[in-house]
């Protein structure tokens, strides 16, 4: 692990990094290099913590950590399922919320 005062910038790390470990902007992150070619395939995986019940937070994490990945150089970024609403129990009062946050109401935002 990182010490407090390791800090990462908002340039892409080095090449020869074999891997990294870093706090940026509230998100883990973790870098493998696997190709010296930047213009090769680079994959960045999002494991967020949802905040329940409110999707408009959510939505504002995956934009921070698509900030990230972007400075970062990701060109694919994968989220977990149910990153908009998060998870819940399956309770009748939660239906309304779970509703709200499908997929196809928030087009416009995707």
């Amino acid at each position: 692990m990182p010490d407090s005062d390791d800090h990462m910038s908002d340039s892409p790390p080095p090449q020869e990094a074999a891997g990294h470990l870093a706090s940026e902007d509230e998100f883990l992150v973790v870098e493998r290099t696997f190709s010296e070619d930047p213009t090769a395939l680079s994959v960045g995986l999002a494991n967020i913590a949802a905040e329940v019940p409110d999707v408009e937070a959510n939505k504002a994490k995956v934009l921070r950590a698509l900030r990230v990945f972007k400075r970062r150089g990701a060109n694919v970024v994968l989220f977990p399922e149910f990153c908009l609403s998060g998870y819940f129990w399956d309770a009748p009062e939660c239906w309304d919320y779970m509703d709200s946050a499908v997929t196809e109401k928030h087009r416009d935002w995707i």
